[in-house]
């Protein structure tokens, strides 16, 4: 019996691992999993590890069938670059998924715009009002309100989007079978139910482990023409999200914030690095009207938009939860260095040991690949270390996934 082509594909990207930079070679160089499951056990792969080695010369398809039998009992689907709904922009992106697992309506976005709305985890009221406001105008337009799903500005726009009548696409850091977080559960119900799409690239049974929103992150800009964030402070995950828009060739879009408001740091610094300030939907709307002037409804993003209704101290800058208004954090937060701790000035003391070690592994500039090689760990604990690092800000990621040191 001829076995699933989809099988070969959940087997290769167990392998070699979810979220690989090696998977741009395999694709230029096999095209297909099937062409890289029959090669040779002695082809050489330079930039593989010895541990993907040694996994693609294992040719047991068990746990890959496994895969497929979860998903499909989980009332979901999944995408390969084989399939024609493989999002091209996906395609061409640093790192292209070899799986995409999905709930809801497989549809293809190759003729829509998309724009992704991403943001902090606890905003103000300004910044719950902005994302609202902005969201709302993007669905009734005839946006994809793209996001990821966490509890804050990303739950605040899809729900946004969804009462515009909106169809939208979440990614998660997660199983498609995992409900994370479970404060969001109604969101993503309500998504699926209205033609949106829940999309993951980790198999079935993966918890939301930290270092799984930095490798997610690179799939909500990269089926995105276009970032935008509302509020971010300097520390924020959102900020590496609009970093790889920008390495990814996709318009990055931010709000204004009050000069000296921590809330909206992050933000106000991505216009000073050239993001385009976003004071109104017209903004996003018209810079994206170009291409998609057929689909876009700039008259019915702006009365969207209007019927967004302004809080009553929308000025405040106070975190939403001190306002009695439940914007929560995920349970899963990296750590944030003290207030005493001044930026770039070396690791600091509460650091986890792994994020400690890669930073003085960081005499030079490296991939996560090549540190994770170094000092013998897998990639997935290496980019989480990383991320915490980034978050200190005492590492930066520059093009092609490569850091340095700061300090």
């Amino acid at each position: 019996m001829a076995i699933d082509t989809r099988v070969y594909w959940l087997w290769l990207q167990d392998a070699i691992g979810v979220g690989a930079p090696q998977s741009d070679e395999i694709l230029r160089r096999f095209k297909t999993a099937k062409a890289v499951y029959e090669a040779p056990d002695d082809t050489v792969w330079e930039t593989l590890t010895s541990k993907q080695r040694e996994a693609l010369r294992d040719k047991n398809l068990t746990a890959a069938s496994d895969y497929l039998r979860k998903v499909l009992k989980a009332d979901a689907w999944l995408l390969t670059p084989d399939d024609v709904a493989y999002p091209s922009l996906l395609r061409a992106i640093y790192a292209p998924p070899l799986v995409l697992y999905g709930k809801g309506s497989c549809f293809s976005v190759e003729l829509l715009p998309t724009i992704a709305v991403v943001g902090s985890r606890t905003a103000s009221r300004n910044g719950v009002y902005v994302a609202r406001r902005i969201a709302a105008g993007l669905a009734a337009a005839g946006v994809i309100v793209v996001s990821g799903g966490a509890e804050g500005i990303d739950d605040v726009a899809l729900t946004a989007a969804l009462d515009a009548g909106g169809t939208c696409i979440s990614f998660q850091a997660c199983g498609i079978d995992v409900s994370y977080p479970r404060a969001t559960a109604g969101t993503r119900e309500r998504l699926i139910r209205s033609g949106g799409m829940l999309l993951t690239e980790f198999p079935p049974g993966s918890r939301a482990y930290p270092g799984n929103f930095h490798i997610r992150n690179r799939l909500i800009s990269g089926i995105s023409m276009g970032v935008f964030v509302p509020q971010a402070p300097e520390k924020s995950g959102a900020l590496i999200t609009a970093r790889h828009a920008r390495e990814q060739g996709r318009d990055v879009y931010a709000a204004p914030g009050v000069v000296g408001d921590p809330c909206s740091a992050g933000t106000n610094a991505l216009i000073k690095e050239g993001a385009q300030l976003v004071t109104g939907v017209t903004d996003i709307l018209t810079d994206q009207f170009a291409r998609f002037s057929s689909v876009i409804d700039i008259e019915a993003g702006i009365e969207a938009e209007m019927r967004v209704e302004r809080p009553s101290s929308v000025a405040s800058s106070l975190p939403v939860g001190t306002q009695k208004e439940t914007v929560r954090k995920e349970t899963v937060e990296l750590p944030k260095p003290p207030l005493e701790t001044p930026p770039c000035i070396g690791c600091p003391n509460t650091a986890g040991e792994t994020a400690k070690r890669l930073y003085h592994a960081l005499t030079e500039e490296k991939a996560a690949t090549d540190l994770a090689r170094e000092i013998g760990l897998p990639l997935p604990a290496v980019l989480t270390a990383l991320t915490e690092l980034e978050l200190y800000g005492v590492v930066v990621c520059g093009a092609g996934q490569r850091y340095t040191r700061i300090g």
